[in-house]
């Protein structure tokens, strides 16, 4: 038995040595060998290869491109560009993509205090600044379709209008929807329910969501 397990192997090592058994003419591949310079796509490939796009094209519509709602917070860092809007009763004479910014002067005390325009991947932000007793926050609106809150954010609802609430490097931040566009208000406040307030706020209607 060990003599015919030896012989088996010297067999196999000859083969080897020799480059191996050669490969049957049903199992060659003609359009390889007549062609070997040329690739050939497999439909297997071709498959792979637009299942690789088409999750692409997924995860981006998933996404919707666009910032970040923590490079949003940031904004609240940035000065104002353009002078403080007029205010108009419940609302300021400043319109974006079909949101009309609040003012909260008379209801809570926070004061219109400058505006800028960006464009942030893409999108374009507009922002209008506000503030009390020496704090300042951000109020942005960002084109386009919605933008997804950040994993961990809380969200909770305030007289039926759905809120996003996190920190960002020592700001409080609250990340909703008004007219099917995003809005981000942050800052750094004393109470971090004030942002909440702020950001539900109705006007008695003319605050529309």
């Amino acid at each position: 038995m060990g003599h015919e397990i030896s012989a088996r192997h010297e067999r196999v090592i000859r083969a080897l040595r020799s480059g191996g058994p050669e490969v049957p003419a049903t199992l060659r591949l003609p359009q390889v060998e007549s062609a070997p310079a040329r690739r050939t796509w497999r439909p297997t490939a071709i498959v792979a290869v637009a299942g690789a796009m088409l999750v692409a094209v997924v995860v981006a519509l998933a996404s919707g491109g666009g910032p970040g709602a923590r490079e949003l917070a940031a904004m609240s860092h940035l000065p104002a560009t353009q002078p403080s809007p007029a205010s108009d009763g419940a609302l300021l004479d400043h319109r974006f993509e079909g949101v009309t910014f609040p003012d909260w002067s008379v209801e809570f005390g926070w004061m219109p205090d400058g505006a800028r325009t960006d464009t942030i991947e893409g999108r374009g932000v507009e922002t209008v600044f506000y503030t009390h007793h020496g704090h300042r926050i951000a109020y942005s609106v960002v084109s386009g379709d919605p933008l997804e809150p950040p994993a961990g954010a809380a969200t909770i609802r305030v007289d039926g209008v759905e809120l996003h609430r996190f920190r960002d490097g020592g700001r409080d931040v609250v990340m909703f929807e008004r007219g099917g566009r995003t809005c981000v208000l942050a800052g750094h406040v004393i109470d971090p329910d004030t942002l909440v307030d702020l950001a539900a706020w109705q006007g008695d209607g003319a605050v529309r969501f």
